[in-house]
Order: C-alpha cells, then structure tokens, then sequence
C-alpha cells in the first residue's frame, strides 16, 4: 500500500480542474526534449481523430529534465478539444514512480482508461492511441504491445521476461515490459493497493513486468495490439543495460514470490488475442551487439562468482557451464531454462538486499552468455526465422515447470 503520493498537493489542485476526464495518456519523461514532441504531437492527433467526443487529457510526468523537456511540451501546438500538463513528479527518481503520479492522476479524476507511451519514440502514430485504449473501453483490462523488432532489440524480454511470462504464468504476452500499454480505471486501482510499491525496483525500470505479471495474476483481461515497427534508442546489452536488468529481473522474482499461489496452479500456456489494424509499413532499425565484450562479461561473471554458483546451482547445472574452465560453454538453449529457474529459487531463499542484488549481477553474466550464444547462432537468420528460435526457446520454459514447482 502507498504511503507517500507521487503527486504534491499544487499538482493535485492543477489536475482537479480538468475532472471529470475519459482518457490520459501518461508520457513519463526525463531529458528527453529531442524526441519528446512527436510522441506527444501523435498521441493527441489519436486522440482527436479516433475519440473525439470524449474528454482527453495528455499528462507529461517528469523526472526534473534540464534540458528543456517541459518547456517544449508546453510550447506544443494541440487540437483545441485535447489538454495536456506537465508536472514534476514526486519521491524516487525513476519510470516507474513516474508512472505511479500519472496512476495516481487516473484515479485522481476517475479516468476510464489511459495508456502510457514513452517518451523516445520514433515510430508511435495515431493508430497505437485508438489500439491502446479502445479495448480498454470495451471491458478489458491491460493492453500490451506487440512489435515488429529487430533480432538483437529486446534481450532482457526475449530471453528472460517472455519465458518466464509464458512458462510461469502461462500466458504467451510477447512484450509483457514494452512500456507502452492500455489500462482500465480497475487495473490502475488493483497496481496501487499492491504492497509491492515498497520495492525500489518499480520506482525505477520494474514497473512493466510488475504490471503485467499483476494483471494477469489478478485475472484481469488481457489482449495484445499489433502497433507494427518500434524505434527507439535501443541500447547495447553488452554496455548500457545493468541498472535495466537488475531492476526488471528483481521485480519479476518478487512478483513470483507475491503471486506463488497463483502461478503454481496454472498448467500448460495460452496464447493471448491480438488486435490487428493496418499500420505503416517500416523495418526495424538495425542494432549491432558488441559479442566479445557479451562472452568477455559471461567469462569474467563466471571467474568472479564459480562460488556462489556452486552454491546455488544443481551439479548438472553448474558442470554444464563448467564443463573446462579454460573455455567456458556458452549457455545454450536446453540449459536456459532449468539455470534460470534455480537462480529464482534461490533468490527466494535469501532475505537480505545486498545477497540478492549480488544474484542479479550473477544471473545478468549468465544472461549475457545466452544472449551471446543466440547472437552467434542468429547472424544469417531472417528477422522471421530469428523471432522462430525466441519463440522455441521460450517454450522450453513452459517444458521445464514441473522442475521449478520442486525446487522454489
């Protein structure tokens, strides 16, 4: 439950004035005046164009930008029937308490529904706004995104967030941390009274795996919106994603822990509904990964942490990986699994911070070892035959819960 409101009471009273409101689109933001303006610029021409007789208001949550994010926001020409405000949010720096200030303003002034979108989009288009928020408007509850993305963009979800989505929960949700989602007035409500809020991960990149492992834990409806080819500014696993990782995959495991009764009864996968329309057509940008400085992190994590390790992992496990320590085996497919479940388990078992946040560096070496090993087996691949061996490995997640049932 939330002690501390994300929203100071002078944004309170500035938000007030626009009740009652149908639709928000929240845009957390932070230093981000370079891209800023056509993510706001396209979700109110959606607005306008597809739900023109409804009260719509875009609301910026920012972190304290200091390069002129909220003055170009401000300076932003909109249809005259769409409102916008820009605020500072309140508490811990970060996306998700962001996101919390613009849940919060939902509840606030009683929203319908909203959809959050981010701020460094080069794709977005009015069309994501109508498939964002008209489900929502017909009684269901979360929409997630579904992206054409190249093969290397994503590798926190397609490695770890949708096998674990699938395997666990049983819902084949492909981008269950996209970042841009469709919510209900219920679902908003359901994320706020979560005691999970209390964890720093969420106030930080962990707030969309917590969505959606709540909602679907919680029963809540859930489709999947076609919203065709993501740019963005895609990072390098190799060198920018840590701070990401650990937040997310600490989120997940906690998630696990809070929804355990819930997962545990759930058998086999199910395939969620997706919504098509027709969208722009584009390519992915293409991403270079750094595969050397990947092995070069996998091999270092092992050399630092072969204790733990053996501590943690079962004995196949750990000689599957150690099978010569002059050359360590990069972590295939068949093992993926099985190793990812058990540094869940034994993430449950510890109870400090510092023993936990030490596992989440452990697990991020061996991830890079995954990601490294489909890498230098996906260079030839298509796009299509590439998203064909995310999809296979994933299933092997759902293969192997029997083993995660025994051991967490």
């Amino acid at each position: 439950m939330l002690k501390t409101s994300a929203l100071n009471p002078n944004v309170i009273n500035k938000l007030k004035k626009y009740e009652p409101v149908d639709i928000i689109i929240g845009i957390p933001s932070y230093n981000c005046a370079h891209t800023i303006n056509y993510v706001v610029h396209e979700s109110a021409s959606g607005l306008s164009k597809y739900f023109p007789d409804l009260k719509c208001l875009i609301l910026i949550s920012d972190g304290g930008s200091t390069d002129g994010t909220q003055e170009v926001v401000k300076a932003i020409k909109l249809p005259e029937i769409i409102k916008r405000e820009v605020f500072t949010y309140s508490g811990e720096s970060g996306k998700g308490t962001a996101i919390r200030a613009i849940f919060e303003s939902v509840k606030l002034l009683n929203a319908k529904a909203m959809a959050m979108v981010d701020s460094d989009l080069r794709s977005i288009e009015p069309q994501w706004i109508k498939l964002l928020i008209e489900p929502v408007l017909k009684n269901n509850d979360l929409i997630t995104p579904l992206y054409m993305r190249h093969r290397y963009d994503g590798t926190i979800t397609n490695f770890i967030c949708y096998p674990f989505t699938s395997g666990v929960y049983g819902k084949y949700v492909r981008q269950p941390i996209g970042g841009d989602f469709g919510l209900s007035n219920n679902l908003v409500h359901k994320l706020l009274e979560s005691p999970l809020w209390n964890l720093k991960s969420i106030a930080k990149f962990g707030i969309d795996i917590f969505i959606t492992h709540t909602a679907i834990a919680g029963g809540f409806e859930i489709k999947q919106a076609m919203l065709g080819v993501k740019l963005h500014e895609a990072k390098d696993p190799g060198k920018h994603l840590s701070p990401m990782f650990n937040n997310v995959v600490g989120t997940m495991f906690n998630c696990m822990m809070r929804y355990e009764d819930f997962w545990r009864k759930i058998k086999g996968s199910n395939s969620i509904p997706i919504i098509e329309e027709n969208l722009k057509s584009a390519n992915p940008d293409p991403i270079k990964i750094d595969v050397e400085l990947l092995i070069t992190n996998f091999e270092k994590g092992l050399e630092k942490y072969h204790k733990i390790l053996k501590s943690i992992l079962s004995p196949d496990s750990y000689n599957s990986i150690y099978k010569n320590r002059s050359k360590y085996s990069l972590l295939s497919p068949d093992i993926w699994p099985k190793v990812s479940y058990e540094i869940a388990a034994a993430f449950k078992k510890m109870n400090d911070k510092n023993s936990r946040e030490t596992l989440l560096d452990v697990f991020r070496a061996l991830w890079s070892g995954r990601v490294a090993d489909y890498a230098s087996k996906s260079t030839e691949l298509t796009e299509v035959a590439a998203e064909e061996m995310i999809t296979k490995d994933s299933q092997l997640f759902e293969k192997s819960k029997k083993y995660l049932l025994e051991i967490f």
